[in-house]
């Protein structure tokens, strides 16, 4: 669907720069899809979904083992000899034994010199060992596993879920902003377009006067002064179709601006289908259908799952390692040290924490004073949202009652013209009472045409604050906005 709209969207620029080409065509469903796939502040809000979907994908991780390979080549010119002194130890024992067993001849002057002598006759003996490190290959396969963390890793996994869940309700929250700021620039420009059509009627209206009142003038059976008065009105009327024109295209750009599209372009709108069940209306305000009433409760179930990372960071923790390797290289003596070794370790890690001055039991009392206080800004939260759709719904009512009665006013301002003016021409009317009326009867037109958008606009208003506006259907990978009982695919 959304490529559909971007190529639509960009079908219409190429034609406006184009210049010189017919208007284009808009449904309100046209406009709301070009201003859902042309925002900015949804694509943002895509992006920032993404973000936290990968992210929970990433702490999923966590549960399963981690597994890494390494791999070393080591070559060094460090080399050498080792002088290992055996002499003086073998010596000195041979004299303690000859001492033990012969005590006389050990006691003399020559054969205790004689006996002094055997280490240093010995030190031929000490061997000299020569090493050299070369080039040394090892091979290491590692396999990590923690077996219990305090429940940090469920604890941050599940926050992992929930902010997915919260970005996703963002997107929707952004969409039901651009569904309602669709709405109210499309219905300014059928407005506009209503305004104009009431001040081309009216001017229309003082051109038939005009006719008359010249025609009364030339026959003397009207003074000067009045076709002055009707000259004067006309030239109100054609300056408020002017006013009305200039409202009409500023009102268009204002859409263009919404829906993505160059100022400059031009398009006509089709009349919104008013398909609203004012049965559906239901008078006590319900606000778990608002997407910003689950986000406030994900936010608190958050705040609830860091108490418990919290509480994890400063309990027992079990992690198991499991490691198999391989090497080979280095020279001692003129042979191989490690000649094509296999070796494998088995770590079983347990840290328990002891005494950290208080700061675990601080940081857990931190969050929990964070859960408490988002537990708080929900429930204060909610109440706000009840008002404000509460105060939605009676907007509502007063708007379709608005609209109710100027739809009677302005029967009844064009029969009291059609009145005055046949007064009019049999002369039982003054020419100021029917210009009277002809005023009356467009004011009346005019706040008839701006009760009937008011209410629209305070319908949408209502169906956003009470969580029925932007509801989405995937079934069958096909989006579906649900707007007081219209489909926009």
């Amino acid at each position: 669907m959304l490529k559909r709209r971007y190529f639509f969207a960009f079908a219409v620029s190429l034609l406006a720069l184009s210049g010189g080409v017919q208007a284009q065509t808009l449904s309100i469903d046209d406009c709301v899809g070009m201003a859902l796939s042309e925002n900015k502040t949804i694509r943002s809000a895509v992006y920032r979904a993404d973000q936290y979907k990968y992210t929970s994908k990433a702490l999923k991780a966590n549960f399963f083992p981690n597994v890494s390979l390494q791999l070393a080549d080591f070559y060094s010119t460090l080399g050498g000899a080792v002088g290992v002194d055996i002499a003086n130890p073998v010596g000195q024992y041979i004299v303690k034994r000859i001492t033990e067993l012969a005590p006389l001849a050990a006691s003399n002057g020559l054969g205790s010199w004689y006996l002094s002598t055997i280490p240093d006759r010995l030190e031929e003996l000490n061997p000299n060992l020569s090493y050299s490190v070369n080039n040394v290959v090892s091979a290491m396969l590692q396999i990590e596993q923690p077996v219990y963390m305090g429940g940090k890793i469920r604890a941050g996994y599940k926050m992992g879920q929930l902010g997915a869940k919260m970005a996703d309700l963002g997107i929707r929250v952004s969409e039901e902003e651009v569904i309602l700021k669709t709405y109210e620039a499309y219905s300014l420009v059928l407005k506009a377009q209503e305004m104009r059509a009431v001040a081309v009627k009216y001017d229309s209206l003082l051109v038939d006067v005009e006719r008359t009142v010249s025609s009364a003038v030339r026959n003397g059976m009207a003074a000067q002064a009045d076709l002055m008065k009707v000259n004067a009105a006309k030239s109100k009327a054609q300056l408020q179709v002017h006013q009305a024109e200039n409202g009409l295209k500023i009102a268009k750009m204002n859409l263009c601006q919404v829906v993505g599209l160059p100022l400059n372009t031009g398009i006509d709108v089709l009349p919104i289908e008013d398909q609203l069940e004012l049965a559906d209306v239901f008078s006590s305000p319900d606000v778990s259908d608002r997407n910003e009433y689950h986000v406030l409760d994900m936010k608190t179930e958050i705040a609830r799952e860091n108490v418990k990372v919290e509480q994890a960071n400063f309990l027992p923790q079990i992690g198991l390692m499991l490691a198999g390797g391989y090497i080979n290289g280095g020279q001692l003596a003129n042979q191989t040290m490690f000649n094509n070794k296999m070796h494998a370790t088995v770590a079983l890690n347990v840290k328990i924490p002891i005494f950290h001055a208080g700061e675990g039991r601080n940081k857990v009392q931190a969050a929990q004073a964070e859960y408490e206080q988002a537990r708080l800004e929900q429930s204060n939260l909610t109440e706000l949202m009840q008002l404000e759709t509460q105060k939605a719904l009676n907007e509502l009512d007063e708007a379709v009652l608005a609209e109710e009665l100027n739809t009677r006013l302005v029967a009844q301002a064009e029969e009291r013209l059609r009145v005055s003016r046949g007064a009019y021409n049999c002369g039982m009317e003054t020419l100021a009472d029917m210009l009277t009326a002809q005023t009356e009867w467009q004011n009346a037109y005019a706040e008839m045409v701006d009760a009937h958008y008011q209410r629209i606009t305070k319908q949408i208003g209502w169906l956003k604050s009470a969580g029925k506006l932007g509801q989405r259907s995937t079934d069958s990978n096909k989006v579906t906005y649900v707007i007081h009982g219209e489909s926009c695919n």
